[in-house]
């Protein structure tokens, strides 16, 4: 997708003369012409999450494999954008791009088998968890149709659809506000050391910002135009908007 960015070109965010004085609508425009962006490429489309509570066999040694599973697919995916950014800089060195490819075959290889580890250690564990549950309540037929009730997944209630994720985020965004402004007549202070002075702040450079953007993890929140694993692939399209808007 980070190739597809090249359309960033004809949008505002790349027009160093046509990028608004006044720093709020400056800071409007960069999500205002991301999200426009965004929406061209990967339209926004709903979709419906049930939630369920785990599973009673799911134990501690299936939470471990499911980590591990995690965390060879986030090294495949890393190794995948290295090799994104170094073929979309156009690099002169075939020895860095085959070294790249290969840690991408490598790390899918260590994933898929990884992966393939997991699902096998959950089938056996549900599979011995049933068998079990099952013969312990052979005696008792009552216990024994109530464990093939839960087995089938009968009786169980549907996720409740009045909370959403707006309604959840709404709440915590009052509850914040209400607290400052419960606190907002508190006295304030700061221990500063004699001699300790900040007159002025320093700029920054469009290096800065490719510097920090590049060493920041690959973690976003919802309030982030860009995901941040995309924001790095782009940094060098961006860094002048984003220097321009701190400075």
């Amino acid at each position: 997708m980070s190739a597809n960015f090249g359309l960033c070109y004809r949008h505002l965010l790349c027009q160093p003369e046509s990028w608004p004085n006044d720093i709020d609508e400056m800071a409007a425009s960069y999500d205002r012409e991301l999200g426009a962006l965004l929406d061209q490429l990967i339209p926004l489309r709903e979709t419906t999450r049930r939630q369920r509570p785990s599973d009673p066999w799911f134990d501690v040694e299936c939470r471990m494999a499911k980590r591990q599973t995690r965390q060879r697919e986030c090294t495949y995916a890393s190794a995948c954008r290295r090799l994104n950014r170094a073929l979309l800089r156009n690099s002169t060195s075939s020895e860095s791009t085959d070294a790249a490819t290969t840690r991408v075959t490598a790390a899918k290889s260590a994933w898929y088998e990884q992966r393939r580890a997991y699902r096998q250690l959950r089938q056996c564990k549900c599979t011995a968890f049933w068998v079990d549950k099952v013969k312990s309540k052979r005696s008792h037929q009552s216990k024994l149709w109530e464990s093939v009730d839960k087995l089938l997944g009968r009786g169980r209630t549907s996720a409740c659809s009045s909370l959403s994720a707006e309604t959840l985020n709404s709440f915590f965004v009052e509850k914040v506000c209400k607290v400052r402004a419960s606190s907002a007549s508190a006295p304030t202070f700061s221990l500063v050391r004699d001699g300790v002075l900040l007159p002025q702040f320093s700029a920054i450079s469009v290096d800065d910002v490719v510097s920090s953007v590049h060493k920041l993890p690959d973690k976003s929140s919802a309030s982030d135009p860009l995901p941040t694993y995309i924001f790095k692939q782009v940094s060098d399209l961006l860094a002048p908007f984003v220097a321009k808007l701190f400075n």
